[in-house]
This record gives structure tokens, C-alpha cells and sequence, in this order.
């Protein structure tokens, strides 16, 4: 789970299935199949209606094999949850496990998550905090306490969690992202963001980033962290070959993004024109695809389709606002003020930007970011986006403005 490579998920599917081929009965491998696919669904690659569907199935029936296993339970939760956030079917899943066994880790964690999700933080650090106390040794739980801080805009705590995440596994994403936004978007420090970057390890998935991970539009973090360098070529290396894992329209389209970003018109539009067709097939083949919406937004943003990358950026909002999910819809939020702000509506970009100031969204937006980041160079000189900069923004999970 801390790593996020496909092959990893892959390898432990299989040995569940296995054990399983080997006793159909064998309610805890069922269970742990079910959250291995669904954690892959969710932070890697999202599976079809059809195999969602499945999943369904099987965590119901690892629950009917064994209905006072608290696992089971969670991994019922874990599909309500990651598969269509039907927050409180999983909730009830989730409450059902600690009935079960009340020092039950993950779903003490999961109940946590599903908080995060419905904007019920001082719930979810509760939560988060005592699935801690429960598993001390698990890299994940701080890593995850460093993001809702990030999102809470209360960036020493989000160090101090990314830290002990990276303590316990060097391979926390959570925590080298939350270490990142930290210094970057809380700090505005690029230059120990740099000295950071260098201590992670090279693997580290930082570049093939779900849509509600990503900083810029299809970019990931190394290439953010560059990019705030006013280094353009260098992000531009990053996505060079194929051997980032990135596919090959995520790697376009990144490619293309980075050229909006530096200016340069002509080097978006022939990135972009090769993105395009692929980005499509695969919206039109998966029409809730949130990744597809963002890239497409951009492309059609880098081909001067101003009004269809409009569309597809509200769609992306539409289709998962803050109401949904609390940390989720601010990025497609941000996303809708990113393309206002570069296709010449700088009134509606600043609008949404208030918004976001004025709730946690300090993961997209913060008074640093709006400093700092190249996505705003538009409208900067626009009053209004020049009194944002001293104002006010939302700091911790209370909802007052500090």
C-alpha cells in the first residue's frame, strides 16, 4: 500500500487467490483479495462497474462464510467506501468490525478516512489517532495524519507526521507527498524541497499520481517541484521516455501541461494533438474517469479549445464537488480555477479561489501556492487576486479563518 506499484498489488492478489483455490472457505484470504484489488483500484488503476461489482460479491461473501470476523467487515466497508463512496454503508460496516473487536486497527483507520472524505475532520484525526495508538509500527496511519494536515493548512504538524510515516517505511507516499506540499505550499522552501526530493528513494511513485494527488493538473510532484524552480526543462526531462511508469497519455499530456505552464504555446499544441485521441478513448470508455476529465481539460486548454476545457474541468467539479468529498472536490474545485484563470475569466478564478481559501483546501490552495505557483501568472496582476494574497485563508478543523 505504501509504495503504490501495480505489481505489488498483483503479486498479493495472487497469492490470495491461491490460497483461497486451496480452501474456498478461507474467509480472511477472501477478505484481504477484496482490499488488494480495491486499494489498487483506488491509488493505482480504477477498475470497471463490472469488476466492482464482483468485489462487491466476493467481500459479501467472505462476511457470509464469516459474519463475526471484524476483517470481513472491513473489507465490506473498503467496497462501500473506495468503490462508489457510499459513506455510510461503510461507516456501518466499519462500526460492525469494532463491535467485533474494539482495538481493530483498520477499521478504527478507515472510519477516520471516510470522516476525512465528509469533511468531518476533528472526527477523523480522533480516529486517525487512535488507530495509531492500536498499530504504532504502521507507516500508513501517520502518513495520512501529515495529508489531512496538509488539506487543514497546518504544515508543522503535516512535517511531523510525514516524518515519523517515513521513520517507520521509507516509502511512504504519504508522507514524502505531505513532506513535499509542506515545504513547497506551506513554506514556499523550493530549495529543501529539492535537498528533500533527493533523499527519496528513486522508485518512489511520485510521478504516476491518481488525479486527487496531483498538484498541476496531470503532473506529479517531482515535476511541481521544478516547475516552481521556473525549471522547465528539467520537468519536461521527467517525462521523457516511458520508464516513470506513467502511461503514455498521462506522459503526453503531462509533457504538454509543462509547456502551458512555460509559456510556450507551439510545444503545448503538438503534445497535447498526440494526447488528445487517447485521452478521449479512454474517457469514452470510462465516463466517470476523474483522471480523464483533468487531462482532457488540459489538453483541449493547450489545443485553444478554451470553452471545451471549460466543460470538461466543470464536469470533473460536478461530477465530485467538496460536498462529496472533502478532499477530492477541491482539487476538481482548484482545477475549474486553474483553466477560469488561463482562459481569461480571471473574476471566476478568484471566486473559487476565495472559496478555497475559506475551507481546507490548503493540499491545492494556499496563500504560498498563489504566491508561487506559475499556474496563476494570468491573473496575477489583477487586483482582486493581489488582495487574496493578503488575506486570510483557513487554518485547522475548525471552520474560522485565521
Amino acid at each position: 500500500e505504501s509504495s503504490l506499484k501495480p505489481e505489488v498489488y498483483d503479486q498479493a492478489a495472487s497469492w490470495y487467490r491461491r490460497a483461497i483455490a486451496q480452501d474456498p472457505k478461507f474467509a480472511l484470504a477472501t477478505a484481504r483479495l477484496v482490499n488488494s484489488r480495491m486499494q489498487r483500484h483506488w491509488f493505482v488503476e480504477p477498475l470497471s462497474e463490472k469488476e466492482l461489482e464482483e468485489l462487491r460479491q466476493t467481500a459479501q461473501d467472505a462476511v457470509k462464510l464469516a459474519p463475526t470476523l471484524a476483517e470481513a467487515h472491513v473489507s465490506l466497508g473498503i467496497v462501500y467506501y473506495f468503490g462508489h463512496r457510499q459513506y455510510d454503508e461503510a461507516l456501518g460496516e466499519f462500526r460492525r468490525a469494532i463491535e467485533l473487536q474494539p482495538n481493530n486497527a483498520r477499521a478504527l483507520e478507515y472510519r477516520g478516512y471516510v470522516h476525512r472524505r465528509q469533511g468531518r475532520w476533528q472526527e477523523c484525526l480522533s480516529e486517525l489517532s487512535k488507530a495509531e495508538e492500536q498499530d504504532p509500527r504502521e507507516a500508513g496511519v501517520p502518513g495520512n495524519f501529515s495529508t489531512s494536515h496538509t488539506q487543514l493548512r497546518m504544515w508543522k504538524e503535516a512535517e511531523r507526521y510525514a516524518a515519523r510515516s517515513l521513520a517507520l517505511n521509507p516509502h511512504t507516499v504519504d508522507g514524502m507527498r505531505a513532506l513535499l506540499i509542506s515545504y513547497l505550499n506551506g513554506r514556499g522552501d523550493f530549495k529543501g524541497a529539492r535537498r528533500l526530493l533527493e533523499t527519496f528513494p528513486p522508485d518512489a511513485n511520485l510521478l504516476a499520481d491518481a488525479a486527487h494527488m496531483t498538484v498541476e493538473g496531470p503532473l506529479g510532484l517531482r515535476a511541481y517541484v521544478s516547475v516552481l524552480e521556473g525549471n522547465y526543462a528539467a520537468a519536461l526531462q521527467l517525462f521523457e521516455n516511458q520508464s516513470n511508469g506513467l502511461g503514455e497519455n498521462a506522459r503526453l499530456s503531462a509533457r504538454g501541461t509543462v509547456h502551458i505552464l512555460a509559456g510556450d504555446a507551439a510545444g503545448a499544441r503538438g503534445e497535447m494533438e498526440k494526447a488528445r485521441r487517447l485521452v478521449e478513448a479512454r474517457l469514452q470508455e470510462r465516463p466517470s474517469d476523474l483522471d480523464s476529465m483533468i487531462q482532457l481539460s488540459w489538453i483541449y486548454l493547450g489545443l485553444d479549445r478554451k470553452s471545451d476545457a471549460l466543460k470538461l474541468a466543470q464536469r470533473a467539479a460536478d461530477f465530485l464537488p467538496p460536498e462529496k468529498d472533502a478532499l477530492v472536490g477541491t482539487f476538481t474545485l482548484y482545477n475549474v480555477a486553474a483553466i477560469k484563470a488561463r482562459t481569461g475569466d480571471a473574476t471566476g478564478a478568484i471566486d473559487i479561489l476565495r472559496r478555497l481559501l475559506a475551507m481546507p483546501a490548503g493540499h491545492e490552495v494556499s496563500l504560498v501556492s498563489l504566491k508561487t505557483n506559475p499556474v496563476w501568472d494570468p491573473i496575477r496582476n489583477d487586483p482582486e487576486f493581489q488582495q487574496l494574497l493578503v488575506g486570510k485563508e483557513h487554518i485547522g478543523p475548525s471552520e474560522q479563518l485565521r
